[in-house]
């Protein structure tokens, strides 16, 4: 624990010395798994970036995220329960992650950013079940179908790694509406039902960590300290001998 406290702490030591520009925001949106998906993912939290003299940002972000996934694996390659084996196991576990942040402004005026992140998520809530059967011997022979609650499984820490890009579109004095495409991956699996240790296990259980990669649009609203941005002047007309 001291070590993530650490963690979160170093950029804004390092930063407070020099920093010009100091950036706050909020923003929420919705993502996709590239894989194990079956719901969409929804995320929401609060960013606060220091900028030196340079366009390198440092800061951290606060959010909350949920990871709805589901492993489904089947005899014959089928999928949703329709072979005669299989194991199915979905979640929607969510979390809060506290996770320093990089950031480098490029473009003209710095309206567009990279970034990346890595930090910890703790568990606020969610649910998990695991389905297994096996319908291949007939009753006498061992048949069985069984669904259990395996919420407990799922982990009470991940860590999570993500990178992305964000637009910053002048709104009004030193606002700007922002819109970012995030790229989220969790480093460590969601749930203990995929260890190998779990007596749960089936031919047809997880051979590695459940930890889905996912794609995310954010919109949101950041405020700047130092607004270095001006605005294109507006086109004037004379009308009826008056300038508008």
């Amino acid at each position: 624990m001291k070590k993530i406290i650490l963690a979160v702490l170093l950029p804004f030591i390092c930063v407070s010395g020099y920093a010009q520009n100091t950036i706050f925001g909020f923003w929420g949106g919705l993502g996709a798994s590239v894989n194990h998906s079956y719901d969409l993912s929804t995320a929401g939290g609060f960013t606060f970036i220091k900028h030196g003299r340079s366009r390198i940002g440092i800061g951290a972000d606060l959010f909350y995220q949920s990871f709805p996934f589901k492993y489904d694996k089947e005899a014959y390659g089928l999928k949703n329960g329709t072979s005669n084996a299989g194991m199915i196991i979905q979640g929607k576990p969510s979390y809060i992650f506290v996770t320093p942040k990089f950031t480098g402004k490029f473009g003209k005026g710095g309206n567009f950013e990279f970034y990346a992140t890595a930090g910890a998520g703790f568990k606020m809530g969610g649910t998990e079940t695991m389905r297994k059967w096996d319908r291949t011997n007939g009753v006498t022979a061992g048949d069985y179908d069984s669904t259990i609650d395996t919420s407990p499984n799922i982990n009470s820490m991940v860590m999570r790694l993500g990178v992305g890009a964000t637009q910053y579109i002048w709104v009004g004095k030193k606002w700007f509406f922002t819109v970012a495409e995030d790229l989220g991956f969790v480093a460590s699996s969601l749930t203990k039902s995929s260890d190998v240790t779990n007596p749960s296990r089936t031919i047809y259980s997880p051979s590695g960590k459940l930890n889905p990669f996912f794609i995310s649009v954010y919109i949101g609203f950041r405020h700047m300290s130092n607004v270095s941005y001006t605005p294109p002047p507006r086109n004037k007309t004379k009308l009826g001998g008056f300038s508008r």
